[in-house]
């Protein structure tokens, strides 16, 4: 299947808008202090003090409209030596994880499943149609109904052909996407986008395996 166009959200605009509405609500928080100093001033106090109360107002509005953003960064670079050093190591992990071997990887991925400390595992009672299956995936739903984690599962329950494409077989997903498999293919397809809307339809081999998928799911995939 050629590879249709499929355009994912600018990372640089979405934080643009989460700055844009930080500053937003900073400018409100301000409003109503003004409010609250100008009325507090007029119920307390002198004119003279109405004028402080205001001055005061302003003046925090000036604080936060003209250092706000200086201060989200300072705090962001405080914070980022930690984060972006637990974020290389997962991600070193993740690299190392999907780049082991079938058999590695399927000797990782049930032991993470038999420790039960991440994954949420049903197992296999009742029969389902795993006729076509990659020899892998099959073998893994004929010991498990559904492995789910809060980002995604694998279930009996999601099997199913698209219309649009039947040499795709679903066997799972997540919040925003599903995961297929093709034929004998051990690779698991990760399809996005509207399947209305072929030119905005994304299907792509994501994972080597499913075991591969397993290992990515988990927060430590070598341990």
């Amino acid at each position: 299947m050629v590879k249709p166009e499929y355009t994912r959200p600018d990372q640089e605009e979405i934080i643009r808008r989460c700055d844009r509405s930080l500053l937003h609500t900073k400018l409100m928080f301000c409003a109503i202090v003004a409010w609250v100093a100008v009325l507090a001033s007029w119920r307390f106090g002198a004119p003279a003090s109405i004028a402080i109360g205001a001055a005061a107002a302003f003046i925090t509005y000036l604080l936060c409209t003209r250092f706000g953003r200086w201060l989200d960064r300072a705090f962001d670079r405080w914070t980022a030596d930690d984060d972006d050093e637990e974020t290389k190591r997962f991600l070193a992990s993740l690299d190392k994880s999907q780049s082991l071997s079938l058999e590695d990887a399927r000797t990782l991925a049930l032991k993470a499943l038999e420790a039960a400390d991440f994954f949420l595992t049903e197992p296999a009672s009742v029969a389902a149609d795993l006729d076509g299956l990659p020899p892998h995936v099959k073998a893994l739903f004929e010991r498990y109904a559904r492995i789910a984690t809060d980002f995604g599962w694998l279930s009996h329950d999601s099997l199913s052909r698209p219309e649009w494409d039947p040499s795709l077989r679903i066997i799972g997903g997540d919040r925003g996407s599903n995961y297929a498999v093709r034929g004998n293919d051990e690779a698991i397809y990760v399809i996005e986008g509207d399947p209305l809307d072929m030119k905005r339809l994304y299907v792509h081999p994501e994972y080597p395996s499913v075991y591969h998928w397993i290992l990515a799911q988990h927060p430590d995939p070598l341990a």
